[in-house]
């Protein structure tokens, strides 16, 4: 299962913060879940309506963070953040972001 994250930061809050958060605390909590077969977090470099529009700066970006989660299942994916060093990782994350999305997807092709 997939789950991907839209993730626009707090104003005020900067990438290297973000970044540095994400590697410092977020990730090596998160790693050792066993909900979590594989993480991956990208940066938003440029956005537009199509490949060939793409420009940048990504202010048109839906966000500035997009997260992919391999997940065994969308139960395990939520015991596993009932966890108390879980629920402190969430902690940063509500400073540190704003308005998050998530969705769970399936492959289609």
């Amino acid at each position: 299962m997939i789950v991907i994250g839209f993730l626009k930061l707090q104003d005020g809050v900067t990438e290297k913060e973000y970044e540095t958060w994400l590697r410092e605390s977020d990730w090596p909590v998160a790693r050792t879940n066993p909900s979590l077969r594989d993480m991956k977090v990208f940066r938003v470099e440029a956005a537009g309506p199509g490949p060939a529009a793409l420009k940048d700066p990504p202010e048109t970006a839906p966000a500035r963070y997009i997260e992919i989660l391999d997940i065994t299942s969308l139960d395990e994916l939520r015991a596993d953040l009932r966890s108390p060093a879980m629920r402190e990782v969430f902690e940063g994350f509500k400073h540190l972001v704003k308005d998050p999305v998530f969705v769970l997807v399936d492959r289609i092709l």
